[in-house]
């Protein structure tokens, strides 16, 4: 662009907009050079860039501060916080209207000031709210995070997660915390629920582990060992033993469908009603027909319970077993070589209403001989040749190591299952009972016909 002033040539001058630290542009004058020549002509056009910089300044910081506005709206709005501004010269406090109609009401009906705010303290948080604050205030505490309780207008409390900071002068003082109100009471339910089940889990497990034997009877002429490990905290797996008159051992295992706490509090109550079924002098088909039948008024057909009662006579080894949907029973000779199998004959308990009793089957074992008895968990791992195979890998396992304890083979067994899942925790619930046949027991007692002829028992529980 050019220009001309009386026929002289234009004078360009260059003046920076500057304000502090900050260049935001430069002024470009074109004046005639004997005005810029002129006593106080420089300092007057300095001081107008100075203006202009000013200006500009302001402008963009306008500009930057409802942009900045804006996003603090939309971020507030996204995250459902109720925001508060605290005066803490004054005592006036900004309440936004989300963060009053977190407590139920509406823009008017709480005030702008701290009491407000305190006097919907739950009473049992005032001492721990008033600590906090003087924490932080005093530098105690690095950050201002606090879980506490304020009254909602319908009187229930809700949990509320409060975080600020604090604005301070030039001296250090507080002047001005601000900060935001987030409800988590349905977080708050959800842990105190989650505690009320580990804390019914834990009762259940120690009614369990009470349960289950703590040891092995001892009985001339047998070894018997059993264990049980819960696929969670719980389990619905259940083992036990039983002395019986003429010396005869009486042992049943178990399994609840399912497992956790509902399966193993149903494990509890089938524990209960066999054992106080075997203070009166029944054979042991009545006790699992009369087992059923409460299971049946119990349960709604929700849950069944597959059950295996096998008792055992010490001197001659014979045995009497009624399986109940369990897997088949498996007595193992002194070579490894499977002598028979003992499968289920009825359905499982809770399942079949028919006023009958159960059938019973009968083996005999030899001397070295092992009864294996265990629940669905142990055949249905993830065996290498699938489940059709599990019975046949589990004959395997226990021939390995036939010539150990009872108590080592039922843990060889189990640790077996468990290097299936790769060390992972099993899917189901883990139950096995073994007994080995050693002969030279002597009954003392004569044996009791059961209905269907086989040979019965009358039965009382272990001493405690």
């Amino acid at each position: 662009m050019e220009a001309e002033f009386d026929g002289h040539a234009p004078m360009a001058q260059v003046f920076p907009l500057v304000s502090g630290p900050l260049r935001l542009g430069v002024l470009v004058l074109y004046a005639d050079c004997r005005l810029m020549v002129r006593p106080g002509a420089r300092e007057l056009l300095r001081g107008v860039s100075d203006v202009l910089a000013g200006m500009i300044k302001r402008r963009r910081a306008e500009e930057s501060l409802q942009a900045s506005e804006e996003r603090f709206a939309l971020a507030v709005g996204g995250s459902d916080a109720g925001i508060w501004d605290w005066d803490l010269r004054t005592d006036r406090v900004y309440f936004s209207p989300r963060w009053k109609s977190m407590l139920g009401f509406d823009e008017t009906e709480i005030q702008d000031n701290f009491g407000e705010w305190e006097a919907r303290l739950h009473p049992e948080d005032r001492e721990r709210a008033t600590r906090s604050l003087r924490d932080y205030f005093e530098g105690r505490a690095a950050d201002y995070e606090f879980e506490h309780r304020l009254r909602h207008k319908d009187e229930t409390y809700r949990w509320i997660l409060a975080r600020g900071a604090v604005v301070r002068d030039v001296r250090g003082n507080a002047v001005r915390m601000v900060g935001s109100h987030l409800d988590i009471t349905e977080r708050k339910l959800e842990e105190h629920a989650s505690q009320e089940r580990q804390s019914r889990m834990l009762i259940a497990q120690k009614i369990q582990q009470r349960l289950l034997p703590q040891e092995a009877p001892a009985i001339p002429g047998l070894e018997v060992a059993g264990a049980s490990r819960a696929a969670e905290y719980t389990g619905g797996d259940l083992f036990d033993y039983f002395a019986l008159e003429g010396g005869q051992l009486g042992v049943c295992v178990a399994d609840v469908s399912g497992h956790g706490y509902e399966s193993a509090l149903l494990m509890a109550t089938t524990a209960a009603r066999i054992r106080s079924y075997l203070e009166f002098p029944l054979a042991m088909d009545e006790v699992m027909a009369r087992t059923n039948r409460a299971l049946v008024r119990e349960t709604d057909g929700e849950r069944f319970v597959t059950m295996t009662m096998a008792w055992i006579e010490p001197d001659t080894g014979r045995v009497g077993l009624i399986n109940a949907g369990n897997p088949a029973g498996l007595v193992i000779d002194a070579e490894g070589q499977l002598k028979a199998r003992l499968p289920s004959v009825v359905p499982p308990l809770a399942v079949w209403t028919e006023n009958c009793l159960p059938v019973v089957s009968e083996v005999e074992l030899a001397v070295g001989d092992l009864l294996v008895i265990f629940t669905d968990g142990v055949l249905e791992a993830p065996w290498p040749r699938g489940r059709s195979k599990g019975e046949a890998e589990i004959v395997r396992i226990i021939a390995e190591v036939r010539e150990r304890g009872c108590a080592e083979i039922v843990e060889a067994l189990f640790a077996s299952v468990l290097a299936l899942h790769k060390g992972n925790q099993a899917l189901d619930d883990l139950t096995a009972v073994v007994l080995r046949y050693q002969g030279g027991g002597e009954s003392e007692t004569p044996m009791v016909g059961n209905r269907d002829g086989s040979f019965g028992v009358q039965a009382r529980r272990f001493e405690e």
